[in-house]
């Protein structure tokens, strides 16, 4: 029940303070005791007004000796179910604890893990915590034990750099992935682990699969992990050669046991005397396949091939029954217990073996069985009665050590690098005996001069070298790359180079490829290598896709490639592309391109792989850096030259896929008239010469009028078309059919019904005064035009004629206080509809006058016309005279309009108002049924300023050679001078654009735009096909409709368009 520690002052030798379950409130002060450097603190907050102080001013003042955070060597801080309040939810206030070893913040609610990285921690618990990633420990490098059990982590990323991790504590996470125990596979401390609770504890081999990935464990889940377990694992997950060995002849001899048995060939021999075999081995690309071959040749009448089976696919060149046997893995795993192998090993992820016939094959000859293997093959194949020989294949003495340190089967699988991982050597010493690998010193001793043996039979060639020049290369560099090259080509120095050899090129490659050396320019190889002594380096980015586009469409063009010849090309990079190069890598080996590829320092080795031809292993080379590109030369300049030697890669042909023939479909029918429509299709499929339409009119019953029908001919680039001359509400079978070279092709049929002509539906006749009116209507659709009439009662006629786009018209030069009729009736065409007719009466002109007492100062006139102009006049009235007039002129209102708002608004926007108009707005409280007094505001629309629409034009220069177009695309767009009405000479231009006049109207430009292309770009209007066709957009504001498909028309129809 403590409240405060003031009871410990006395107490100058405490070096462990412990005060859980009390009731501190308020600050914890740390009483100055000498002896605190050794001081250990357990702290269980309950309460919830509770603050540790460490270090407070106040207190050092009255305690000269006050404790400080660099004292601290153990802070614990969990919450208890009781003081949830006080969880934390973040780590802070502890970054000057310097001599801080524990930290305990077990069930708080941290999300994070920061503000750790400046403490010495060994031991730190963040149990009971909401962390999903693990961060922030870093730089604890000096940390021991940690957990983080009951969180929600997922990943052990985040721990790979505690190299003094001795325990770690998992349990109760998501952890759902084994091989998430790679992140601290380097741990070699690490001896304890928990993992409960998590996902991956229910996967099968749980615990084998842990104690495979680390060894170094010696608890698991609080259990000690046994020696027999460790050996277990690693017999499962990576057996020694030996044991994979032993198992393979094991089950070979079983099997063999178990078929009938016979007299082999290869036993015939005495037992002294056992049957030779002749194997093979080395690193990958070492030439072991070659050089099997190559003696099988030549010492025909000692050796013979033995050809084994596989379940990977052949690569270029291979054939089947000649290098391998290749067969599925189902036929594979069939013969093995069937007794047919002699041994078995699954290597890159596909079967090898060597069968019993292909022994007994050679045997019968009397030869020896001469046979290339990987290092894993032989160790198995060693244990059988044959007395086989083994030879190391390698380019240097010190190839029997590389294979020493070879990685063990399992890392081999998951390796790019034969030689990148270190393994026991005790397997391989006891497998290989090196007293074997002298013959093939003395041999490759030998065979090095046959390199310029094998260019001499290089009969034709085309080889390119790609190189890229980014600016990563840098000029040091790239005068490597120079060298690289010169040295490959100097290879060649015996064969012919030039049209009737080998042809040589380079292309350098950065934003875009370059070509710099063509496989044409040079005949002799003194030329081509001092070409490439003055490449020039310029630097760029790096599109890798792009060069090898490049190298298909322009190297190896159809005019410069030949096809009875090999095509090489080498690729030199020394990074990531910037660009995608799947597709383009597919073009290249469709193309029948055997493409190298040489990485240097930062190259992405898995996007070189997806590049190169197959097979991948020998046509992939990677290098530190550029100044070790001689390291290369050798295996680059041998594995060029066999693959110029060889017969071409087949080019990839195209399957021919034929087109159906389809005529048009897709009838679509738009702006509907009652006179006229617009048909539209697609188009048809092959040699399409034409089309043909037949427009039918049909009876009330459907049946066809054969002597009103009618036939179109159209181009056959034609999509559409406009029909006209239709009779309004009849129907009508379109036809649309594609006529080819000598036959007529497939027709569409659709049928449509015209509109019939209706009249105005409304006709609105208002706002009378003494000489004018106002009509209004209702557009009718298909409406060309309409005649607008009005008549007096004396028989007085007048009309107009108005335009489609017309709604609204102002009739002037009325008299006073007369009955009008007033009628319209649309018109389409040369045909007018019914008449919709209305009568209104104009205002007598009488001015009105009324008296007014002396006292009234304002009086409202009553039984006016809306929407109205009125002139109102006001003059004093003294006993004999009147004074001086004041006069007003005013438009009556509309009418009344009001809207309830809520009580949250302040603001409103009244819409659909009159421009230039007065308008009266006033506005109220409600509450409940009540309203409140108003307030009123007077107010006046703006006038919208006139302006002049968009320009469209068509060329620069009004000449008699160049005429002009000029259309405005407003509401209607209109032609006021088509190419035709264009005069020559040089004042042609002012003289035939001053006509050209401004309405004001909203901005359509794309309707504008379409206008020009249907209407004004036409042959039958003047339009000529071979010349130019410019058109010339003008406008100063944003169009108020969709510009985009027009202009794509327009671009499509070979209009050079220019907007300003």
């Amino acid at each position: 029940n403590l409240k405060d520690i003031s009871v410990l002052c006395d107490y100058a030798h405490l070096q462990k303070l412990e005060v859980p379950q009390n009731k501190i409130k308020g600050d914890l002060i740390v009483q100055p005791f000498p002896f605190l450097l050794s001081v250990l603190i357990i702290i269980a907050v309950t309460y919830i007004n509770f603050r540790f102080v460490l270090h407070q001013p106040d207190a050092a003042s009255h305690y000269p000796g006050c404790f400080t955070q660099s004292n601290l060597r153990l802070f614990w801080f969990p919450a208890t179910p009781e003081s949830q309040d006080n969880s934390l939810g973040e780590i802070g206030g502890l970054e000057h604890c310097c001599m801080l070893a524990h930290l305990n913040l077990a069930h708080n609610k941290i999300s994070r893990i920061s503000g750790l990285d400046s403490l010495p921690l060994t031991h730190l618990c963040l149990s009971g915590n909401q962390l999903k990633v693990i961060e922030g420990l870093e730089n604890l490098r000096s940390l021991q034990v940690l957990d983080l059990s009951s969180n929600r982590i997922s990943s052990l990323s985040g721990l790979q750099n505690l190299r003094l991790l001795c325990s770690i504590n998992l349990e109760r996470n998501l952890i759902g992935d084994i091989q998430e125990c790679k992140h601290i596979h380097d741990l070699y401390l690490l001896w304890d682990l928990k993992l409960r609770g998590n996902p991956v504890q229910e996967q099968p081999d749980y615990r084998l699969e842990v104690v495979f990935l680390l060894q170094h464990l010696t608890m698991l889940d609080e259990e000690t992990v046994t020696a027999e377990e460790k050996v277990s694992s690693l017999n499962t997950y990576d057996p020694p050669m030996e044991l994979v060995a032993a198992r393979d002849h094991m089950t070979h001899l079983i099997y063999q046991m178990m078929q009938p048995q016979v007299l082999y060939d290869s036993t015939l021999p005495c037992a002294d005397s056992p049957y030779p075999m002749l194997v093979l081995t080395g690193p990958q690309g070492c030439g072991k396949r070659e050089l099997t071959h190559r003696l099988c040749q030549d010492l025909c009448e000692f050796f013979a091939y033995g050809i084994c089976h596989t379940t990977r696919g052949p690569y270029y060149g291979e054939e089947n029954g000649v290098d391998y046997h290749f067969i599925n893995q189902e036929e594979f795993r069939n013969m093995i217990p069937m007794g047919k192998f002699i041994q078995t090993v699954e290597y890159g992820g596909h079967m090898y073996g060597l069968s019993r016939d292909a022994v007994e094959d050679v045997a019968r000859e009397g030869l020896a069985c001469c046979v290339h293997m990987e290092l894993e093959e032989l160790a198995s194949i060693r244990r059988h009665e044959q007395q086989v020989r083994q030879a190391i294949v390698g380019k240097s003495p010190g190839v029997y050590s590389q294979l020493l340190t070879r990685p063990s089967p399992s890392a081999t699988l998951h390796s790019h690098d034969p030689f990148e991982n270190a393994s026991s050597a005790r397997a391989l010493s006891s497998t290989v005996n090196p007293l074997d690998m002298a013959v093939l010193r003395h041999t490759l001793e030998a065979l090095k001069g046959d390199q310029q043996c094998k260019n001499r039979t290089v009969v034709q060639a085309d080889i390119v070298f790609l190189v890229d020049e980014s600016w990563s290369v840098g000029q040091n560099s790239f005068s490597h790359v120079k060298d690289f090259i010169s040295a490959i080509i100097t290879s060649f120095k015996d064969s012919v180079v030039g049209t009737e050899g080998v042809r040589f090129g380079v292309t350098v490659f950065g934003d875009v490829p370059k070509m710099r050396i063509a496989l044409t320019d040079y005949s002799s190889q003194e030329e081509v290598l001092r070409a490439i002594r003055d490449l020039p380096y310029e630097g760029r980015s790096r599109r890798i896709g792009d060069a090898l586009t490049f190298l298909v469409q322009h190297v190896f063009s159809p005019v410069i490639r030949r096809d009875h010849g090999p095509k090489i090309a080498v690729l030199i990079t020394n990074g990531r592309s910037d660009d995608p190069v799947d597709a383009a890598a597919r073009l290249v080996a469709d193309s029948g391109i055997s493409l190298f590829a040489v990485g240097v320092g930062g190259a992405d080795a898995s996007e070189l792989r997806r590049m190169v031809s197959e097979p991948r292993e020998e046509h992939l080379l990677l290098g530190a850096d550029y100044s070790a590109l001689e390291n290369l030369l050798a295996r680059l300049s041998r594995r060029v030259c066999v693959t110029a030697s060889e017969p071409p890669r087949p080019v990839k042909m195209s399957p021919t896929v034929k087109v159906p023939v389809v005529g048009p479909r897709d009838l679509q029918v738009s702006e509907l008239a009652h006179s006229s429509l617009r048909l539209t299709w697609s188009h048809a499929t092959s040699d399409v010469r034409g089309y043909g339409l037949v427009v039918t009119p049909l009876t009330s019953q459907g049946h066809p009028l054969h002597l009103q029908q009618r036939q179109m001919e159209l181009k056959a680039e034609v999509s559409t078309t406009v029909v006209t001359d239709l009779s309004p509400r009849t129907e009508y079978s379109l036809s649309v059919y594609a006529v080819y070279p000598g036959l007529i092709g497939d027709s569409a049929t659709i049928t449509v019904q015209t509109i019939k002509l209706v009249p105005v539906s409304k006709l609105l006749v208002q706002n009378a005064t003494t000489d004018t009116v106002q009509a209004r209507w209702a557009s009718v659709r298909g409406a060309s035009g309409y005649r607008l009439t009005w008549q007096s009662p004396d028989g007085h006629i007048e009309n107009i004629n108005l335009g489609d786009t017309f709604s609204f018209y102002m009739i002037q030069g009325l008299s006073s206080g007369t009955e009008y009729t007033v009628t319209i009736n649309p018109i389409f065409g040369d045909t007018e509809g019914s008449i919709t007719a209305a009568k209104i009466k104009t205002c007598d002109g009488k001015p009105q006058s009324v008296y007014l007492d002396s006292s009234v100062f304002s009086h409202r006139i009553g039984n006016l016309t809306p929407k109205s102009a009125y002139d109102i006049t006001i003059h004093a009235v003294y006993s004999n005279s009147e004074g001086p007039e004041s006069s007003l002129s005013q438009l009556t209102g509309g009418d009344q309009k009001f809207s309830v708002l809520s009580a949250a608004s302040n603001s409103f926007t009244i819409s659909k108002l009159r421009e230039s108009s007065a308008y009266r707005v006033q506005i109220s409280a409600i509450v409940g049924q009540r309203e409140g007094n108003p307030v009123l505001v007077p107010a006046r629309t703006s006038t919208v300023t006139p302006h002049v629409a968009p320009t469209v034009a068509s060329t620069t220069e009004h000449t008699s050679t160049a005429p002009a177009t000029k259309s405005r695309p407003t509401e209607k767009p209109e032609s006021q001078l088509r190419v035709t009405q264009a005069r020559g000479g040089e004042t042609s231009g002012r003289s035939t654009t001053s006509g050209v006049t401004a309405t004001t109207a909203a901005q359509r430009a794309g309707k504008g735009i379409s206008f020009v292309v249907e209407e004004v770009f036409q042959e039958s209007l003047g339009m000529r096909p071979d010349a130019a066709h410019v058109l010339v957009l003008i406008t100063d504001g944003k169009a108020q409709d969709n510009v985009v498909p027009p202009s794509r028309i327009a671009r499509a129809l070979g209009l050079l368009s220019f907007f300003f």
